[in-house]
């Protein structure tokens, strides 16, 4: 074996110098090139001064149920995008349904409504050729859009 380590000592020396450098490449690059931040990105800053709370959801799913139309209702927030999901009684029509969109914004402040993009998916338990209806509010409008008339 010392014989062996004796005839290629010059081989074993480039062996273990080229690991050495391949591993101080891979921590130099980790170190430099990971990416620390959210997915997100910096498209969430400021999102601490406009926070929808708990409180506030609640204030909202009180305010659409003043309407007495909604068999189930969600309201969940991923990032900038507050989405609403509700199930209608089997007798609503779209314009009655689509009155959520409008007691949605009423309980938001105006900051609020230039931070969040708004989404409202409106269905009904029982097949409706006119159901289910999307609602869509952008951060910089100032409007519901909702899908057209089916």
């Amino acid at each position: 074996m010392k014989k062996y380590f004796k005839n290629h000592i010059r081989l074993i020396v480039v062996l273990l110098v080229f690991s050495a450098l391949v591993i101080g490449c891979f921590i130099a690059y980790n170190s430099i090139f990971v990416n620390n931040q959210s997915k997100y990105g910096d498209r969430l800053d400021g999102i601490e001064e406009v926070k929808i709370t708990p409180d506030k959801k609640s204030m909202i799913q009180e305010n659409v149920e003043t309407l007495q139309i909604t068999k189930s209702y969600n309201l969940r927030i991923s990032g900038k995008t507050i989405n609403i999901t509700t199930v209608v009684n089997d007798d609503v029509d779209t314009n009655k349904a689509k009155e959520i969109g409008g007691k949605v914004l009423e309980k938001l402040s105006d900051e609020e409504k230039k931070f969040y993009d708004i989404q409202i998916f409106v269905s009904k338990e029982n097949e409706d050729e006119k159901f289910p209806i999307v609602g869509y509010k952008h951060h910089a409008k100032d409007n519901i859009t909702w899908t057209k008339d089916r």
